[in-house]
């Protein structure tokens, strides 16, 4: 008797499987901009080896208003949409003289800017930080060349054991940017805050020294 050709059946997706591909998918996106991220440095050798890092002046207040108020910067922190000039020039005091205030120039003009701070008492062991750069000139390796003027100061001259921060889950440019510099995930705040309309996780992440 003639028998029928043998047939096979795919095995049904379970939740683990959607799962494994979404990570799958995840470390090829970091892969990608992390090799993006370092053509990018490359270039950024060639196309902007006139910035300058330096310590923020006053006068920088009118530029890193322009970026603060641009929709990269309010998308991946926590500012605020219209927040007025004086606002943002009383945030970019320092809050203590620890605090250390850097500007990235380019042609006259400030392209990028962050802010070193540490803490006190039983966590003066410990800083934050914060970075923007201009949408203009993203992925050029200014935030690069920021964090790294930060870390130098951190390590060699206020004795920094740890820095840290928080990101947005969803900031994969960011979160390869400090993966290189030596930062790790310690934890996720779920739902840490609201964003253009919808609650979004953050994770926190440090380096230590």
């Amino acid at each position: 008797m003639h028998q029928p050709p043998a047939t096979t059946s795919a095995s049904p997706l379970t939740p683990g499987s959607y799962q494994a591909a979404d990570q799958d998918l995840e470390r090829d996106l970091e892969r990608d901009l992390e090799r993006d991220l370092e053509r990018d440095l490359e270039r950024d050798l060639k196309d902007h080896t006139q910035v300058t890092i330096r310590a923020m002046r006053g006068e920088d207040a009118d530029d890193i208003f322009e970026i603060v108020n641009q929709h990269a910067f309010r998308y991946w922190t926590l500012a605020l949409p219209y927040e007025s000039f004086d606002s943002i020039k009383t945030w970019l005091q320092p809050r203590s003289p620890r605090d250390l205030h850097y500007s990235a120039e380019l042609d006259g003009r400030v392209v990028g800017a962050s802010a070193l701070r540490p803490f006190y008492g039983r966590r003066a062991h410990a800083a934050e930080f914060w970075i923007g750069v201009h949408e203009q000139h993203a992925r050029h390796g200014i935030g690069s060349r920021l964090l790294a003027a930060m870390i130098d100061t951190a390590d060699n001259w206020l004795n920094i054991k740890r820095l840290e921060m928080t990101v947005f889950t969803d900031n994969v440019a960011a979160l390869a940017l400090y993966k290189k510099f030596g930062f790790e995930i310690e934890g996720t705040h779920k739902a840490a805050t609201f964003r253009d309309g919808a609650f979004v996780d953050a994770h926190c992440m440090a380096r230590l020294r």
